[in-house]
């Protein structure tokens, strides 16, 4: 705020500048920010991360102990060890177990509605908060009222009628 109460406009730009590379910082972490498997082992556990496990509630064949999952985490693994790429392995199990089972929304049809609404969201709110910080600094000064000046002056008097009494 500047001296006289006023909202000052100055540190917009700079405050605007600070939340781009913000945002262009998580994109690039979020984009690169994942490194390729390890070993065998990883590069099986990061496909079977992505696929549910068919009997069991909420759980990815990564981490479920249940038959069939033992089954698909060897399935998946015999097939990364014949070179099929993690899109090929999961295109074959949702051949075989339905696409109930891919954990990743497909990027066709209505699931693209999945990636896209976040998105739309997230714009929405910066727009919303853009609009709301522009009003703020289109704000003048507020100014007084006569009738606010009344109020003042008669709790004023009050407190001087008080104090005299004391």
């Amino acid at each position: 705020m500047s001296p006289d109460g006023q909202r000052s406009a100055a540190g917009a730009p700079w405050a605007w500048a600070l939340l781009a590379v913000a945002l262009v910082a998580f994109v690039v972490i979020a984009a690169v920010g994942t490194r390729p498997p390890a070993n065998d082992r990883e590069a099986m556990l990061a496909v079977a991360e992505t696929v549910k496990c068919p009997t069991c509630v909420g759980e990815s064949v990564a981490v479920s102990e249940a038959s069939i999952s033992k089954t698909m985490r060897g399935e998946i693994a015999d097939q990364l060890a014949a070179g099929r790429t993690p899109d090929e392995i999961r295109a074959y199990l949702a051949q075989n177990y339905g696409d109930v089972v891919l954990l990743d929304p497909g990027t066709e049809g209505v699931a693209v509605l999945v990636w896209v609404l976040p998105l739309l969201g997230l714009l929405g709110a910066v727009v919303g908060l853009a609009v709301l910080y522009r009003r703020w600094g289109r704000r003048g000064p507020l100014e007084a009222t006569d009738e606010d000046r009344r109020l003042v002056a008669d709790a004023l008097s009050l407190g001087e009628d008080e104090a005299v009494e004391a």
